[in-house]
């Protein structure tokens, strides 16, 4: 199934991040492999983002501007060191007693959060009850996760929640115990 939420600009990005240097066809085999677009669209993208000097033109190679990356590595550095630099506490800021909801849109994002969540300490409480649902690959998560998830439970009581009494989330269930 093909993404439909990622903008055309970002797509076109990340190819040119990926390979450089592309040309139009090249960047447009690229974008249609994630979005449905018209060569004719892409395109008009492409040459919006060389007007906003994002991207180079030379010939009929494209390259991300040298200088716009510098910018963006710039604003990302400051973001990264305001959310992982040891002098802001995390934990203080964003533990609370009251009951905090997280929706992920894949299963990787949830176990990316746990695995970063329990390597932060945001669970090592006594009485922390975590909560979480599976979607339909659930066994197949991978067994690092599985170990995880058993070091959580000596701290923490965990439900997991099933929408149906289905063979496999009975397997799962019996799988994390």
């Amino acid at each position: 199934m093909k993404n439909q939420t990622q903008s055309t600009k970002t797509l076109i990005i990340e190819a040119l991040g990926n390979t450089f240097p592309l040309t139009l066809k090249q960047i447009y085999t690229e974008v249609k492999k994630n979005k449905s677009i018209s060569y004719q669209g892409v395109h008009k993208v492409v040459k919006e983002l060389v007007n906003e000097e994002i991207v180079d033109k030379v010939e009929k190679q494209h390259f991300l501007n040298r200088d716009w990356l510098k910018n963006q590595m710039n604003s990302f550095s400051k973001y990264y060191s305001y959310y992982f630099d040891e002098s802001h506490d995390f934990n203080k800021r964003y533990i609370t007693n009251e009951i905090q909801l997280f929706r992920f849109s894949t299963q990787k994002e949830l176990l990316d959060f746990v695995i970063e969540a329990y390597a932060k300490g945001l669970v090592k409480s006594d009485n922390n009850e975590i909560y979480f649902t599976l979607g339909r690959l659930h066994p197949l998560i991978p067994p690092s996760v599985i170990q995880l998830l058993k070091r959580l439970k000596k701290d923490n009581q965990i439900y997991m929640l099933c929408k149906e009494d289905r063979f496999a989330d009975r397997w799962a269930a019996k799988l994390y115990r």
